[in-house]
């Protein structure tokens, strides 16, 4: 009894020495490396251009009818791709140092995370109607996302100094804005009315499989992880 006693005091010793330990913790300049990090990232994406980020096709049938016009066919859009952006910003940059226990063993973080916002994000489409009647229209098809946002965390092992980067799709809001066809008709009108943000949903998620390697990159060969600052800098 002595003996597990001893061990329990030992372990619960450890576990404060560990929460005492993160909590002085803290990434130094971390806001300094976040916005660089995602600085070199744009400039390595305006270098390949941002057709580079690239959407999946979409299909769906119409079938609908606006005062005395009738549209009744297929709708396809691809060769899809990110075509400009507006502006581009990040928020929400911070920093957090902790350990996490994984099949027994813990394991010392530390993470720097943020948003990355695209904001009036212009998507591009090559759109062709074919009709039930045989006909085929073609066009070129413009969408523009008020707010397309990538919550990015990026954590150190600091143990290995294994770097992991993961992000996900926050937000693709399409406010207002509907389809813009060019060029313009009837048709289009009414296809427009079918269109919503959703549908460039999966196409944007994508974009993730190109912005994390970037980002890992970035952080190997241009703006090493920060330093860690242990004694309440």
């Amino acid at each position: 009894m002595k003996n597990v006693l001893i061990i329990l005091f030992l372990y619960v010793v450890f576990a404060f020495g560990q929460l005492q330990w993160a909590q002085r913790a803290r990434v130094k300049d971390h806001t300094k490396f976040y916005s660089e990090v995602i600085q070199e990232t744009i400039y390595e994406l305006e270098r390949r251009g941002f057709s580079s980020l690239t959407l999946l096709n979409i299909t769906h049938n119409v079938n609908l009818q606006i005062y005395n016009f009738l549209v009744n066919g297929t709708v396809n859009y691809t060769n899809g791709f990110l075509v400009s952006i507006q502006k581009i910003d990040v928020t929400g940059i911070g920093q957090s140092v902790n350990t996490l226990t994984i099949d027994g063993v813990p394991t010392a973080r530390a993470t720097v995370s943020g948003t990355l916002n695209f904001r009036e994000a212009k998507l591009g489409y090559d759109v062709t109607f074919h009709a039930v009647n045989g006909e085929v229209h073609k066009y070129t098809g413009e969408y523009t996302h008020t707010l397309i946002s990538w919550p990015i965390s990026i954590q150190q092992n600091i143990t290995t100094k294994e770097i992991t980067v993961s992000t996900w799709l926050g937000s693709l809001s399409g406010g207002l804005h509907t389809m813009v066809y060019r060029p313009a008709n009837s048709t289009t009108e009414v296809i427009s009315r079918e269109f919503s943000p959703h549908h460039n949903l999966a196409g944007v998620r994508t974009w993730e499989n190109v912005i994390v390697p970037i980002i890992l990159d970035v952080i190997k060969n241009k703006v090493p992880f920060p330093v860690i600052c242990y004694n309440y800098c």
